[in-house]
C-alpha cells in the first residue's frame, strides 16, 4: 500500500495487490493520483504486508519536496523556425517556458563567436506526470544562408533553468534582396517602339509637309 502524507493526513492511497516477491530485487512504484504543490514538503509512506512465512508488516517512510519537473524529448529545427516537445515528470502541475534563440556564427570563427540574431520565448501548456506537449515558434525572418547556433531553454515555475539544449542549423537560403537579371532586360517593349516611331519616319514626313506648304503659297502667287 502507497500513502502520501501532508502532515499528519493521508491524502492519497493505492494498492497492489498480490506482488510476488522472489530472491531476484524487484522495483514496485506508483504515481501519485493526485495534485501537488511546488516546494512543498510531503511524505511518502508503504507498507508491505507479508502472508508467508508468517503474516506481518513491513513499513518505510521517506520525506520529499514537491517540485515542479519535465524535460525536453526533441526538437527540431530549420530556416523557417524550430519546436521543442516538453514530456512532464512530476504531478505538480508544470507551467514554465521555452526560449528558443538563435546566433549567426561568424565564418571561420568557430561556434564560440556567434551573433544574436533573434530570441522567442512560448509559454508550455500545462504538464502532468506522463504528459507531452510540442512547442512551436517561427523566425520573423527565414534565416539566410550560413550557420547558425540555436540555443533551447527550458524554465519552470519560477524561472528556474531546468534544462538547456543547444544545435547548429545550417541554412542554405539566398538574401531576400538577392535577385537574378531579368532575360528581357534591356530588350525594348511594343510601347516604347511605339513611341519612338519607325526610324526616319517623322523627318521624311517633315520634309513633305514643307514641301506641300511652299507649292501652296507659289500657287497663291
Amino acid at each position: 500500500e502507497y500513502m502520501l502524507v501532508d502532515g499528519h493526513d493521508v491524502v492519497y492511497r493505492t494498492k497492489t495487490e498480490k506482488a510476488s516477491l522472489t530472491s531476484v530485487p524487484e522495483t514496485f512504484s506508483a504515481s501519485w493520483g493526485t495534485l501537488l504543490e511546488n516546494n512543498k514538503e510531503y511524505s511518502g509512506r508503504v507498507k508491505i504486508k507479508v502472508y508467508s512465512p508468517s503474516r506481518g508488516f513491513i513499513s518505510s517512510t521517506e520525506n520529499f519536496t514537491a517540485r515542479d519537473d519535465a524535460e525536453i524529448t526533441d526538437i527540431y529545427e530549420d530556416e523557417t523556425g524550430a519546436s521543442a516537445t516538453v514530456f512532464g515528470r512530476s504531478q505538480v502541475p508544470f507551467e514554465g517556458s521555452l526560449v528558443f534563440t538563435v546566433y549567426k556564427v561568424k565564418e571561420g570563427s568557430g561556434h564560440n563567436s556567434s551573433v544574436l540574431v533573434e530570441s522567442a520565448r512560448e509559454r508550455v501548456p500545462v504538464l502532468l506526470t506522463d504528459d507531452d506537449e510540442t512547442v512551436e515558434v517561427a523566425w520573423k525572418e527565414r534565416l539566410t544562408e550560413g550557420v547558425y547556433r540555436l540555443e533551447i531553454e527550458l524554465t519552470g515555475n519560477d524561472g528556474d533553468l531546468i534544462e538547456r539544449r543547444e544545435t547548429i542549423i545550417e541554412s542554405d537560403l539566398p538574401p531576400a534582396n538577392a535577385s537574378e537579371v531579368s532575360p528581357d532586360a534591356g530588350r525594348e517593349t511594343p510601347d516604347e517602339n511605339e513611341g519612338n516611331g519607325i526610324p526616319g519616319f517623322s523627318f521624311t514626313a517633315g520634309i513633305l509637309g514643307l514641301f506641300i506648304v511652299f507649292g501652296f503659297i507659289k500657287k497663291l502667287h
